[in-house]
């Protein structure tokens, strides 16, 4: 969905400076999740995960 699509249904908006940052922040969490560094294979849990509670 496109910037013009979405003000022609809702009206203008002032602030897409803030959706711009917020589609920022939400590209880089997600990048950052999806790339594979190595490092989960080289942490331990640190509880046991026996040892919590089910349910």
């Amino acid at each position: 969905m496109s910037v013009r699509s979405f003000e022609a249904v809702s009206g203008r908006r002032t602030d897409r400076w803030l959706h711009r940052s917020t589609a920022g922040l939400l590209i880089g969490l997600g990048w950052a999740q999806t790339r594979d560094d190595g490092r989960a294979d080289d942490q331990e849990w640190p509880v046991s995960p026996s040892a919590i509670p089910a349910g």
